[in-house]
């Protein structure tokens, strides 16, 4: 025989909220949905932080450039190249990671989730050359080559000589691409420039990338707002009858062993960071459009 309640464990707190069996099982559900959804959200963000990294360092490059001329700028491109290689495989293996654990993640929530979102991600692969680059890009990334084999500085006069732009390109070259044959076909290779500008590509694959990102977020929808209720239910009542919620869970108790032989956080902080992240907006596809110079 079991008994079902709610408690927090801080503080030594003991006020006991008494629930049923099928309350504490729509807990469990909810909180099973959140930490799935919390968990996309999360990997999804460390896509979108390591690609403003290289936005970054890339900025950076450019502005050394900017200062230090060809001459100067010479001495430090072997460690400008390694700083960027970094920022590269940094974000190669957040999308790796984000790509190989999502249909876990949802197939946690429904079967539905998981298929809806493999159709949709075969779909983006095979509409888009880009992404088909960089998905490819990654696994010769991580066993061939580092990413970066030259990085050209340019500095132009525009706008009838009013304006002096200076531009930073990251490439790869497909001479060596087309050495790892199993990754890279050589059918493959001449759907890409062969000037490749990876940085161009990384954008276009980031924008293709938040719309698969948009496209789970309408889908999971429904899971988001009906387990949020759940939870701030039971932090609402909690509350309103014994006072501070933290460390709130949902527990399993078995009468005969007198012991929780199941506890549930009901974490309020889930919900703050998930409202948090998916408010955040979602890189537009105008992403793969736009230039950044200075």
């Amino acid at each position: 025989m079991f008994a079902y309640y709610i408690c927090t464990g801080y503080m030594g707190q003991t006020a006991y909220l008494w629930i049923g069996e099928s309350e504490f099982e729509a807990i469990r559900n909810a909180q099973k949905a959140l930490f799935s959804i919390s968990e996309l959200e999360e990997k999804y963000n460390l896509i979108i932080s390591a690609y403003a990294d290289l936005e970054k360092e890339i900025h950076s490059t450019n502005i050394e450039y900017v200062l230090q001329g060809d001459a100067l700028f010479d001495q430090n491109h072997f460690s400008a190249r390694e700083r960027l290689n970094l920022k590269i495989m940094s974000l190669l293996t957040s999308i790796r990671l984000f790509q190989d654990r999502a249909p876990s993640w949802l197939s946690a929530i429904s079967d539905e989730s998981k298929e809806a979102f493999c159709v949709k991600r075969s779909e983006i692969f095979d509409q888009n050359i880009d992404y088909q680059f960089i998905e490819k890009f990654r696994n010769y990334a991580q066993h061939y080559q580092t990413p970066i084999d030259d990085i050209r500085y340019k500095g132009e006069w525009i706008n009838e000589r009013e304006t002096l732009r200076y531009t930073v390109k990251i490439q790869s070259l497909k001479e060596k691409l087309s050495r790892a044959k199993k990754i890279f076909s050589a059918s493959f290779l001449k759907k890409i420039d062969d000037d490749i500008d990876l940085l161009k590509l990384i954008r276009s694959y980031i924008s293709h990338l938040s719309v698969l990102i948009k496209f789970s977020r309408a889908g999971l929808s429904e899971h988001y707002l009906n387990s949020t209720q759940v939870f701030q239910s039971y932090i609402n009542e909690y509350k309103a009858s014994f006072g501070n919620p933290i460390g709130l869970k949902g527990c399993k108790y078995s009468v005969a062993e007198q012991i929780n032989v199941e506890e549930i956080n009901i974490s309020e902080r889930l919900l703050h960071y998930i409202e948090t992240a998916r408010s955040i907006r979602d890189v537009t596809p105008q992403l793969k459009r736009i230039e950044i110079s200075i």
